[in-house]
């Protein structure tokens, strides 16, 4: 254990004052980054999820298109029929 005498007293206690701003600045600093790194997660996660989405709704445009076709192409064939 280490005795300080009493004139280092004032110089102990400014290095516990800057060991606690040192310390609480790093926590602030390290707490920030975690912040920005989740964010920029978040972000990358909504891109991926809007192109999944408009990939879908791209197939789902063909798919919907084809069909009306194919149903079109079918109600055509009686009326092709009683024209001739």
């Amino acid at each position: 254990m280490i005795v300080y005498k009493k004139k280092n007293t004032g110089i102990v206690r400014w290095h516990i004052l800057l060991y606690i701003i040192l310390s609480l600045s790093l926590f602030g600093t390290l707490l920030t980054l975690a912040v920005l790194e989740s964010k920029r997660q978040e972000q990358i996660r909504i891109n991926a999820f809007h192109a999944g989405v408009s990939d879908l709704s791209k197939m789902s445009e063909i798919i919907i298109s084809d069909r009306l076709n194919d149903f079109d192409s079918i109600l055509l064939i009686p009326k092709k029929l009683t024209i001739f």
